[in-house]
């Protein structure tokens, strides 16, 4: 009956939970057969077993409905984790002085890009500062010069030599240590140099730092220390290498409390990529973020988050707050995105475009 359901190109409306989906664990087994729902109506809460596993395919549109659960039902449960919502992120958006400055507003420094991956660097930047940092800083290595020239012109590139001597790497970690926040790692590649580089700066790093891509394939392959205030932007693959793990696992309880013992072993927040994605934090339960579209999985999508996450610490926000609020702006500018676009035809350069329709969205409800 669920094969036939799923062949009939019906629409569906799974009503709680899609059949065949395990609503506490997800799709168990790989021959498991489930309802593949146009749209899901949860009552009273969305179980577990959404956001587990492959079970994401078989939701559709979820969608919350009350069914009677007094409220006191609800305070007795356990939470696993919470769903980030519209309210909570309108309740994260970082308050605006009239009479402020540039430097005020936020200043970021980015160290990012290589041969062939300028593009990672400019994604970066335009993510930051579409994402409301005051001023932004490439850091970027000098034989890219050209690649990055089509950068924004309100973006300061600052070059640094292949071969850096001492005097020059503690200028690149003066300018990051000026400014409010930083990102590392998008494009950035894995020769000696981004190794030096990594391995230097991070021990001596002062602000708030976003750690992506190859910043975290390095960290890695050796234990560096982390700053006082980090977030890590890994996908299930890079956080499987992170945890020493062979392979990406599939996202199960026992996946997520490896993720979660590493964030409080680290002090670190960790935004888990993915459909769905996870924030995690020392102490805290996870928040899961169910905002997005399938045509935000193109290349450069990770870069603009980075970007984004290092405006919003820039502009203050904690770690934690600041994840969740930036992969709620990053998801919403997707769905936005893939309506104007398609979720075929869109590309990561769509999200930055789509990024002021996003604030002007959460924003809205708070006028």
């Amino acid at each position: 009956m669920i094969v036939r359901a799923n062949e009939s190109g019906l629409p569906i409306l799974a009503v709680d939970v899609p059949s065949g989906l395990d609503a506490s664990e997800g799709l168990l087994g790989e021959q498991t057969v489930a309802i593949k729902a146009t749209w899901t109506l949860a009552l009273g809460l969305p179980k577990t077993g959404f956001f587990l596993r492959e079970s994401w395919n078989s939701l559709g549109h979820l969608r919350i409905a009350p069914f009677g659960l007094g409220p006191a039902y609800i305070r007795q449960a356990k939470e696993d984790f919470f769903l980030l919502s519209e309210k909570r992120a309108r309740t994260l958006l970082p308050t605006i002085q009239r009479n402020r400055h540039k430097y005020q507003r936020g200043s970021l420094a980015i160290i990012a890009g290589s041969a062939g991956m300028a593009g990672a660097a400019v994604l970066t930047s335009y993510g930051a500062l579409r994402g409301g940092a005051g001023i932004v800083r490439l850091l970027h290595p000098s034989h890219i010069g050209g690649e990055v020239a089509c950068a924004p012109i309100e973006l300061l590139k600052v070059a640094y030599a292949l071969k850096l001597s001492e005097r020059a790497r503690q200028g690149l970690l003066t300018t990051i240590n000026a400014s409010k926040a930083a990102v590392i790692g998008p494009g950035l590649g894995r020769s000696e140099l981004a190794r030096s580089l990594v391995k230097f700066l991070l021990p001596r790093i002062e602000c708030p730092v976003v750690l992506d891509a190859d910043a975290l394939n390095l960290m890695a392959e050796e234990n560096y220390p982390l700053p006082m205030y980090a977030i890590l932007t890994p996908h299930a693959g890079e956080m499987a290498r992170l945890l020493r793990l062979e392979s990406a696992p599939p996202r199960t309880f026992e996946f997520l409390r490896l993720c979660q013992k590493f964030a409080e072993e680290r002090s670190c927040t960790i935004v888990l990529k993915g459909a769905p994605t996870f924030i995690l934090h020392p102490g805290k339960i996870p928040y899961v973020s169910i905002k997005g579209d399938p045509g935000m999985a193109t290349a450069g999508s990770g870069d603009v988050l980075a970007g984004l996450l290092g405006a919003l610490l820039a502009q203050g926000l904690s770690t934690r707050d600041a994840g969740m609020l930036g992969v709620y702006l990053h998801g919403l500018a997707g769905e936005l995105a893939a309506r104007a676009k398609t979720s075929y035809a869109m590309i990561a350069s769509d999200l930055i475009a789509c990024l002021p329709r996003a604030y002007a969205r959460l924003q809205a409800r708070t006028l």
